[in-house]
């Protein structure tokens, strides 16, 4: 197994001790009290505040308040997935919104960077920071990542609000067509990938989930945010030695020249296993 580290020989990147050592602050959002509502759509269904949760999916938030028609029974009980309100529930838009804290002292409004990170946001949405719109995402499969404009944060709270779109138009009936694969139907409508279970794939009923799915931060940084770090090891016979191509992306408010550094450290793999065999590393790097 390797380790794999990059840093940017910048000096506006040092670390500080606030920090862990990663020239960044993290507030991580999931702990914060989130609330869901639906914004259109669902027609005569009612569209009560219910509390939600990050990671987690809109349309169970709806099932643990009973809020989704079913008298306090599970989505997937018996056929309450092909019943009408579920199905009007999974063709809205729908609010998913948390009052951000913000101390004045800690030292993250002072940084000179802020970027929102939402990873897993599923499927559509457009998300807004105090009534300013920030941008917009699509796909849970790839990372949202939306600068915040200077000096939009404040002490001592935020509101941040993410709009998720109603499905594209037909495609919840398309899925309940006799004869229509999952896969052909996904790609008659979307653009990026969306999980293929619980959508009618094979074996399960047709499910459009909704929510963050893995997690959301606030990151404050100072001048630079290094991102998107990729490895792709490439190992041939007789696997004395290992091509690992790794790359970032360095984000920055000027143009600059950076010297990047890439450190590999060999660890343990097994019982027994020291890894105490020298690991020769030679590196290229360009900024």
């Amino acid at each position: 197994m390797l380790a794999l580290h990059c840093a940017t020989g910048d000096a506006s990147a040092a670390t500080t001790p606030a920090d862990g050592g990663s020239g960044r602050q993290v507030l991580d959002l999931s702990h914060l009290q989130w609330s869901a509502q639906r914004a259109a759509g669902a027609g005569k269904y009612p569209a009560p505040v219910v509390p939600a949760t990050v990671p987690g999916d809109i349309l169970a938030a709806l099932e643990r308040s009973d809020a989704l028609g079913l008298n306090n029974r599970s989505m997937y009980f018996s056929s309450n997935l092909r019943s009408a309100s579920v199905h009007a529930a999974q063709n809205a838009s729908y609010w998913l919104n948390a009052t951000v804290p913000m101390a004045p002292g800690d030292g993250f409004l002072g940084r000179s960077r802020h970027t929102l990170v939402v990873d897993g946001l599923d499927y559509n949405a457009t998300l807004f920071l105090n009534g300013q719109k920030l941008g917009s995402h699509a796909g849970p499969y790839k990372i949202c990542r939306l600068a915040v404009p200077s000096g939009l944060l404040k002490s001592p709270s935020n509101e941040l609000a993410i709009l998720f779109h109603m499905p594209p138009e037909g495609l919840i009936g398309s899925w309940l067509s006799p004869g229509n694969g999952a896969q052909g139907v996904m790609w008659s409508f979307l653009d990026y990938w969306k999980s293929m279970v619980g959508i009618g794939y094979d074996f399960a009923e047709n499910l459009w989930t909704i929510g963050i799915q893995e997690g959301a931060q606030l990151l404050a940084t100072d001048d630079i945010l290094i991102s998107d770090l990729v490895v792709l090891p490439s190992l041939q016979a007789p696997y004395s030695v290992a091509l690992i191509n790794a790359s970032c992306t360095v984000d920055a408010d000027t143009a600059l020249e950076a010297d990047v550094e890439w450190s590999v450290t060999r660890l343990p793999s097994g019982s027994g296993s020291t890894g105490a065999d020298p690991l020769v590393v030679q590196s290229r790097a360009s900024a």
